[in-house]
């Protein structure tokens, strides 16, 4: 994958490869967190905290161009913060994380391509497909926000805390939009299907472990990412689905032989008459069967997202309102389960001084709650307390094409 970046750089040099789009997408914002008085300050769970800051959430080149009619490729490079460590030991592509994209595809024919490189695993649905220069509020499903923290239960078999049950075991959508390998495709007039396969996703470690302690977060690299993913557009273009069923392996190496985790999505786009309208349901898994030492765990993450816009010129406001559940189970002689229910929702409104540049203002608010069950305490407050979370997002979004 290295001789890969390298050989996409080099097509951006050649006089042929510029054929094509050099383009840039940056937001800049101004970001109020207000947590309820039971999860502040003394949390130990980093950005739990009141507070405010300036943030460019969003920063990306895009690099698009053909070789000739049955070659075309994409480099595309990001400047926001990583997701976790470029230097960690456990990445699989050998790619500096700000190589976001780096892939070539082949137009066999009309009917059948295939794409090599670093890809977006259309995992997600609309919220995971859709760019995050247009989202503020993430369900948990994307974030997997109910995990931070751990739980204080000593429930299961009694074994001390069950905070393991919860580290284990995530399964957000965030760490997964984009992998290495190969994709096959058939396009079928307005229906695409693909079959992608590819690496274990290298940013999938836990965030923020120890150096000492990450060996047990390596990637499996036996057994990659298996995925189907169909898109449609029906009535010209009105309503877009995608349904996707990805599995792939667990990256926690106490979790024994067999663990895996399976993501299913069905998204939707719908527009028409100036409404825009996206839904999504969403069911992630994840099952170990532990090994001779350790415990082994079983998790589900389900739920939905539904977000309604209008568009009235230079003015787009948006409405959006998602639900989830996770239940994370230990497989010890007694173990129960542990459940964390979430909801959220956020008003926005976006404004362009000029509906034909592609520069807008935008000013979003969104509340955040998660519900555990009596035995859990999610982002080190009390069990059984809910945890909430007020945004307020206020910046403005520019992007563009360098060549025009």
């Amino acid at each position: 994958m290295l001789r890969l970046g390298i050989a996409c750089a080099a097509l951006l040099t050649s006089t042929a490869a510029m054929a094509g789009s050099i383009s840039y997408d940056f937001r800049f914002d101004f970001r109020s967190d207000a947590w309820d008085s039971q999860h502040t300050q003394a949390s130990a769970t980093p950005g739990v905290n009141n507070g405010y800051r300036f943030t460019v959430p969003v920063g990306r080149l895009d690099f698009k161009g053909k070789l000739d009619e049955a070659l075309d490729y994409r480099l595309r490079m990001r400047f926001d913060n990583f997701q976790n460590d470029p230097t960690n030991p456990t990445q699989t592509t050998n790619l500096t994380q700000m190589v976001d994209l780096a892939y070539v595809r082949h137009n066999i024919n009309d009917m059948f391509n295939v794409t090599l490189g670093k890809f977006l695993s259309d995992m997600g649905g609309a919220e995971g497909i859709d760019s995050t220069a247009d989202q503020y509020l993430f369900s948990d499903i994307y974030s997997d926000m109910s995990a931070a923290g751990g739980t204080t239960s000593t429930k299961n078999g009694g074994v001390g805390t069950s905070g393991a049950m919860w580290t284990g075991t995530g399964m957000a959508i965030k760490n997964s939009l984009d992998y290495a390998g190969v994709k096959v495709a058939g396009v079928f007039g307005d229906h695409e299907v693909a079959i992608h396969y590819a690496n274990a996703t290298e940013d999938s470690y836990a965030p923020g472990t120890a150096a000492a302690a990450q060996s047990q977060y390596n990637v499996n690299n036996n057994q990659g990412w298996l995925a189907v993913v169909y898109k449609g557009k029906f009535f010209d273009n009105v309503w877009k689905p995608v349904l996707s069923y990805h599995v792939g392996p667990s990256y926690l190496g106490t979790a024994g032989p067999g663990a895996n985790r399976t993501y299913l999505a069905f998204g939707n786009w719908i527009n028409v008459a100036g409404w825009q309208i996206e839904a999504d349901y969403l069911s992630n898994t994840y099952k170990d069967n532990g090994t001779s030492t350790v415990s082994g765990f079983t998790g589900t993450l389900t739920g939905f997202d539904v977000q309604v816009g209008y568009d009235l010129g230079n003015w787009l406001p948006k409405l959006k309102y998602a639900s989830a559940k996770k239940s994370v189970s230990s497989t010890l002689a007694g173990g129960t389960t542990e459940n964390v229910g979430s909801s959220a929702y956020g008003v926005v409104v976006e404004y362009k001084p000029k509906t034909e540049n592609n520069f807008r203002y935008h000013l979003a608010y969104m509340n955040y709650t998660y519900t555990p069950d009596n035995s859990v305490s999610v982002a080190g407050g009390p069990a059984g307390q809910n945890l909430t979370d007020t945004q307020i997002i206020a910046g403005c979004r520019i992007d563009g094409d360098f060549l025009k």
